[in-house]
Formats: C-alpha cells, sequence, structure tokens
C-alpha cells in the first residue's frame, strides 16, 4: 500500500428508504482486503502478484463475494454492536 487513499462515491440499495443511498467507498479498506487476498493467494496458492490481479478481476471473484452475503452481514453487525453506540452519537453530534 502506498499511504495514498482516495474515497470514491457511488450508489448503493435504497437501505429500506426506497431511494438510492449515496455511499463513500473507502479506498483504504479495500487496499486492505486485496492486499489480503493477494498474500494468501500467494501464500496458499503460489500465485504470482499478476496472478492475483487477473484472479482479483474475474468474474469468479465476484461471485464468491456475493455468495458471503451472510459473512458480510454478520461483519457488519459485530461492527455496530461494538461501535455502533459511538458512531451515533457522532452522527448525532452529540
Amino acid at each position: 500500500m502506498n499511504g495514498k487513499y482516495e474515497d470514491y462515491t457511488g450508489t448503493v440499495g435504497d437501505l429500506g428508504s426506497g431511494q438510492p443511498v449515496e455511499m463513500l467507498s473507502y479506498s483504504r479498506v479495500s487496499s486492505i482486503f486485496w492486499n489480503a487476498f493477494a498474500n494468501e493467494m500467494e501464500k496458499q496458492h503460489g500465485a504470482l502478484p499478476a496472478e492475483s490481479v487477473l484472479v482479483m478481476k474475474s468474474k469468479c471473484t465476484r461471485w464468491m463475494l456475493d455468495g458471503m452475503e451472510g459473512q458480510i452481514e454478520r461483519c457488519a453487525a459485530r461492527m455496530v454492536k461494538q461501535e455502533g453506540a459511538d458512531y451515533l452519537n457522532s452522527a448525532r453530534g452529540q
């Protein structure tokens, strides 16, 4: 990671509001995830960096992430359980 991160705005689902919600995509978190993915590809399967990039950009990886919906939801629930009250109070200016 080069230490230069940018956040990108994109549209996510309606989150129950009936309207699309614009949300930031945090490049630092994404970089951590994809670097860990590439490192594990190398450790577990001997993949070269260029090979890991091919896998990361493939539809197979997209399908794998789509199939992890439950795990991603549990990660979000754990995050909210640990820090949610503080996040909410901060958003409310308290």
